[in-house]
């Protein structure tokens, strides 16, 4: 078992350094690019040499090897994210399903839509239909492929947080910035976390905690938590423990603009008067992100 995982690990650095080299080919380099294709596609099998993932891998080779950034993640990451996204669209298009282009908030998205009638029931939720299904909270990430989209998006955001000082533009790339921009990050992860449950697939849970921004954590969660399982069991502290005056409820997430007031005014000796200067800053890293992971 030790030999294997050893070359395992070795299969994984080679093929690192083979698609660091392909991705730094010129257009020119024909002969240099058939050599490095053949070698990527020979470490390739011999990772995942199933007969199951021969199509899969034949689907990432022409949708998705050409997507990947090196800056946001290792390439095990992204290769083993997408290879389950498109085990998904094959199970999916076995299944007789096709997909959809539709519009949400104001962009456009793919959605598979199943030839099953929506009234059926289904083998895994026992007594619900699938029109119960879609109907949860968590429809979109039931959904098939856009769950694991999301859990590749959470590892791109991992990665833009722990790179912020190289990605800020001059202006923008201050250490007030930074610390606005990771507190968004934990509330937003927390709340994701709070919302998928078990089922969101964190696969660096030391970058996760790296990026988020402990000490605010520790002032909104009930107790510290320096595990994703510790994140789950455990709930948000009530809205009038962190801010005077406010009720014994649980707030909602985003958490309001007066939480993180409460906490940079007392716990970072900030001076904040007014709640549009959180507003302000959210409305930044909101469309800064959007930008970076567009």
């Amino acid at each position: 078992m030790k030999t294997e995982n050893c070359r395992e690990t070795l299969l994984w650095e080679k093929m690192e350094s083979l698609v660091t080299t392909w991705k730094a080919l010129a257009p020119g380099d024909d002969a240099v690019r058939q050599h490095v294709n053949l070698e990527i596609t020979e470490t390739m099998l011999a990772l995942f040499p199933k007969s199951q993932d021969l199509d899969a891998l034949g689907m990432f080779w022409i949708q998705d090897l050409g997507k990947y950034d090196p800056t946001l993640g290792s390439f095990q990451t992204f290769v083993t994210a997408r290879l389950k996204l498109r085990k998904a669209d094959m199970k999916y298009q076995d299944s007789g399903a096709h997909r959809v282009t539709i519009e949400e908030n104001g962009s456009k998205c793919q959605r598979w839509i199943g030839s099953v009638s929506l009234d059926s029931r289904t083998d895994e939720e026992e007594g619900r239909t699938e029109m119960d299904r879609y109907m949860t909270p968590q429809a979109l990430q039931d959904n098939g492929e856009e769950w694991l989209e999301l859990e590749d998006r959470v590892g791109q955001l991992i990665a833009a947080i722990l790179r912020l000082p190289q990605l800020l533009d001059r202006q923008a790339n201050n250490e007030a910035r930074i610390n606005y921009y990771r507190m968004f990050f934990t509330d937003g992860m927390v709340n994701l976390m709070h919302s998928t449950g078990e089922k969101l697939d964190i696969s660096h849970e030391r970058d996760l905690f790296r990026a988020m921004k402990i000490p605010f954590l520790d002032f909104f969660l009930e107790r510290n938590c320096r595990t994703v399982r510790e994140i789950l069991g455990t709930d948000l502290k009530d809205y009038g423990e962190m801010v005077p005056g406010r009720s014994m409820e649980k707030p909602k997430q985003p958490l309001p603009n007066d939480i993180y007031m409460q906490y940079l005014n007392d716990r970072e000796q900030m001076n904040l008067k007014s709640p549009s200067t959180i507003t302000n800053q959210r409305n930044a890293y909101r469309a800064f992100f959007k930008e970076v992971l567009c």
